[in-house]
């Protein structure tokens, strides 16, 4: 599940039981996934972060615990805010300091280019809970996702499913094996459009002395929609060398 996070002073064991009710249970996954989280690098580990403010207004605008809700489990501020305290006493998040760092020599990008930032997150000697925006709170608490679910259980049925082969009607067998054919080409596509992409990329790098970035497709493997991975269809970047000031 990652990397656990907590005060240097805390003696508990790094284990993973947070000893939650249902509701509870309920709750911190509505919280961790419904209140605008960011993931960051750290340790090269993903790990997702959420301010103060988007907490409290997560719980508040709950269908079913907020304040328009049957339940009203969360009737004002101090309710959430009171259950986002216990939520970080079982250490289900810890409070951190952000901090920005950006490169400063900036010679190297186009011209126009915004230098890129980096974050990085400081455990904060505070245990108390604060619904601001200037505070970040790091998730220890990572359940898993609904359709992740979905998807474990359909592979275990389709492995099932592949034991009892031999019981198949040849129909079945016959559609198998067109599907089959056609998930290989499609993938043998994508893997021919990827290789492509690198020789162009090389290509124009090689040619230009590498001061010039072309990228055909460069969504192609990003983490996006299918359509998503054709857009843009070409970025590029002049690089210009640095020139050095005689004095």
């Amino acid at each position: 599940m990652g990397q656990k996070f907590k005060h240097e002073d805390d003696t508990e064991s790094d284990n993973e039981n947070y000893d939650l009710t249902k509701e509870e249970e309920d709750i911190a996954y509505l919280l961790r996934y419904n209140s605008g989280y960011k993931e960051v690098d750290i340790n090269k580990d993903d790990v997702a972060y959420t301010r103060g403010d988007k907490m409290v207004e997560c719980l508040l605008n709950s269908t079913k615990y907020g304040v328009s809700s049957k339940q009203k489990l969360f009737k004002n501020r101090d309710d959430a805010i009171n259950y986002c305290q216990q939520f970080m006493d079982k250490k289900l998040y810890v409070r951190v300091e952000k901090k920005v760092f950006r490169k400063k020599d900036t010679s190297d990008l186009a011209e126009g280019t915004k230098a890129p930032k980096k974050l990085k997150f400081f455990i904060s000697s505070y245990k108390s809970f604060e619904p601001t925006s200037e505070v970040y709170y790091l998730w220890n608490y990572n359940p898993i996702l609904f359709y992740k679910k979905v998807v474990g259980v359909i592979i275990m049925l389709g492995a099932v499913g592949l034991c009892l082969m031999p019981l198949w009607p040849a129909w079945l067998k016959v559609g198998c094996y067109y599907f089959g054919v056609g998930v290989s080409c499609f993938l043998g596509f994508f893997i021919g459009l990827y290789f492509f992409q690198q020789l162009i990329l090389f290509s124009v790098l090689f040619v230009s002395l590498g001061r010039l970035r072309f990228i055909f497709l460069p969504n192609l493997i990003a983490e996006c929609s299918f359509l998503e991975s054709f857009v843009p269809l070409c970025t590029y970047e002049w690089r210009m060398k640095k020139v050095k000031k005689n004095d």
